[in-house]
């Protein structure tokens, strides 16, 4: 009978792996509690190599695949805990217990350590916080209301300006045409569209479809003829440099020709029907010869409150009607109620909806309605001069204000476009050129419509710079506004508050 041999007891759990049974404890460079073991510890030969240098954690830790063994870094026992040496191994990430901050807590609103006593916050007095909100309700009632368009551009003493300040001009909008020197019919040109739409502008082509072609066609040559006998220059048909060189200049919006019919050079009398001018020497009138009625002589005119000119540039205005006033029995009188005006001022830029854009620097500068519309419009992209001496300015797209407005004021009193270069209804300006005293076709187109002024001596002279400050376009007095006086008595009891 064979005997059935015992087996042994396993010395560890039988629900261990084998390979863990036999594993030693892992060998980390920590430290025991225990002096006689730390000691024995880094004696150890197999662990003296491993303090030498950090180990490598590039490669993941192995852990056991029991859940309920502990972590390597920690024996089961709770008083064997691991801490790390410092000292050997600064760098080790391995979480340690953090020292205790033992510095009193500093309140993040105690600042009297930084700030001198002089210097720190006193209690606010109420009665001061009640001025406060006082004065600043009066000064937001007070100020006026904001602007929702630019204001016009304005060269104050333009000849006093460094070159380098000046305002960096594009090409004016004409320019182009020179480069068609030369053309006569019969030719191709590129751009020649272009020089059909200006001529259909100021009504030189009948209406037709805004295609144009760039051919040198009839139409464009009979143009060209009627543009050259306006201008009194030779009527040959051609592009020829005089010709070009009156194109380019820049002049008033409103067109030389309306319906078919013009008289700016005829020198002669033609009908009073709707669809003519009446001529009379070279002056003109719009078709039907419109005029203010013979009830209203005193015309009033205002500024578009949005452009916010200056006093200095409103005075370039009066001046301007009293250059009408003193030769007809009429008066202007400036008001600040724009809606209710008879004339209408201001500045625009581009499209502004009254069927004449603007089209930038230079070009046409300016357009006014045939009474009683009383509509006058400015470009507001131009460099208008109003005060000091344009024709000594360094910018060459400088434009004197007032010369403009002379010409625009006597479209607004009814009065056509004239041939005569030396008359203020001359069509064309040149930059840099100041041009404000009434020729004797001007005084005589005037006073075919309105008669003569009793007071008038033959001189369109207009009154001196201070006579005009102290008084307004009709002779008053100015006095203070009332938005200013309001604001010197708020002002005043506001400081005896304050006292």
């Amino acid at each position: 009978m064979t005997r059935r041999r015992r087996r042994r007891r396993p010395l560890f759990p039988p629900t261990l792996p084998q390979k863990q049974r036999r594993r030693p404890p892992p060998q980390l460079p920590y430290t025991l509690s225990h002096p006689r073991k730390v000691r024995q510890h880094e004696s150890s030969p197999r662990n003296k190599s491993k303090l030498e240098a950090p180990p490598s954690f590039s490669s993941p830790v192995r852990r056991s695949h029991d859940p309920r063994r502990r972590p390597p870094f920690f024996y089961p026992a709770p008083d064997r805990r691991l801490r790390p040496v410092s000292s050997q191994f600064p760098s080790l990430p391995f979480p340690h217990k953090r020292r205790p901050d033992l510095s009193p807590p500093i309140s993040s609103f105690d600042l009297s350590f930084s700030i001198p006593p002089a210097l720190q916050l006193q209690p606010i007095d109420m009665r001061f916080l009640q001025l406060l909100a006082t004065v600043v309700v009066v000064c937001l009632a007070l100020a006026p209301p904001p602007s929702a368009s630019v204001s016009a551009f304005f060269l104050p003493n333009i000849s006093s300006i460094p070159p380098s300040l000046l305002p960096n001009v594009s090409s004016p909008a004409w320019n182009a045409f020179r480069n068609f020197s030369g053309c006569h019919a019969g030719e191709r040109r590129d751009g020649l569209a272009n020089l059909k739409k200006y001529f259909r502008y100021f009504g030189y082509i009948p209406e037709t479809p805004s295609n144009f072609t760039d051919d040198f066609d009839d139409a464009l040559a009979s143009a060209i003829k009627t543009y050259q006998h306006n201008f009194n220059l030779e009527p040959t048909g051609q592009l020829d440099d005089a010709t070009l060189t009156q194109l380019v200049r820049p002049r008033c919006g409103n067109p030389d020709i309306v319906n078919g019919s013009t008289a700016m050079n005829s020198g002669k009398a033609e009908s009073l029907s709707a669809t003519h001018f009446h001529a009379v020497g070279h002056y003109t009138f719009f078709p039907g010869t419109p005029r203010w009625p013979d009830g209203k002589s005193d015309l009033t005119y205002a500024f578009l409150p949005a452009n916010q000119l200056s006093d200095d540039e409103k005075a370039v205005f009066s001046r301007a009607f009293q250059r009408w006033a003193a030769v007809t029995p009429l008066t202007f009188t400036a008001t600040d109620s724009y809606t209710a005006a008879d004339i209408k001022i201001g500045f625009f830029s581009g499209d502004h909806g009254d069927g004449e854009a603007f089209d930038g620097v230079l070009g046409t500068l300016a357009h006014a309605f045939s009474p009683p519309s009383g509509r006058f419009h400015l470009d507001l992209d131009e460099n208008w001069v109003a005060t000091g001496d344009v024709t000594t300015s360094s910018l060459s797209s400088a434009v004197d204000l007032e010369s403009v407005a002379v010409h625009e004021i006597g479209h607004l009193l009814g009065l056509g476009h004239s041939s005569v270069e030396e008359s203020i209804m001359y069509p064309t300006i040149t930059s840099r050129t100041k041009k404000v005293d009434l020729a004797t076709d001007d005084v005589q187109g005037i006073q075919v419509l309105y008669g003569g002024n009793p007071n008038y001596n033959g001189s369109s002279s207009t009154p001196s710079t201070s006579q005009e400050r102290e008084t307004s376009d009709g002779g008053e007095p100015r006095a203070p506004g009332p938005r200013w006086a309001g604001r010197a008595i708020v002002a005043v009891g506001l400081g005896m508050l304050l006292l």
